[in-house]
């Protein structure tokens, strides 16, 4: 799914490190850092709610959505 097409019915969460997410970044995204993430999810995301999850070339977002699938969160990768 791209950003461009996207419902807009839940968080953007973009998983760069803080650097590469000031030069560049969605629209109405926050920033958590992949290793941030994946080590604090359930602090972070809440099993109610959905999220979007973005990364400039797609692995880390990939990755961390399979991941939280598993563990039951609402999740889905977006792309450029």
């Amino acid at each position: 799914m791209t950003y461009r097409n996207f419902p807009h019915d839940g968080t953007i969460i973009d998983l760069e490190d803080v650097v590469t997410y000031n030069m560049e970044h969605l629209p109405n995204s926050q920033n958590i850092p992949y290793d941030k993430l994946m080590f604090n999810y359930k602090e972070y995301l809440n099993k109610n709610q959905k999220y979007y999850l973005y990364c400039t070339k797609g692995r880390k977002s990939k990755k961390a959505t399979e991941i939280l699938k598993y563990y039951g969160y609402n999740v889905e990768q977006i792309t450029k």
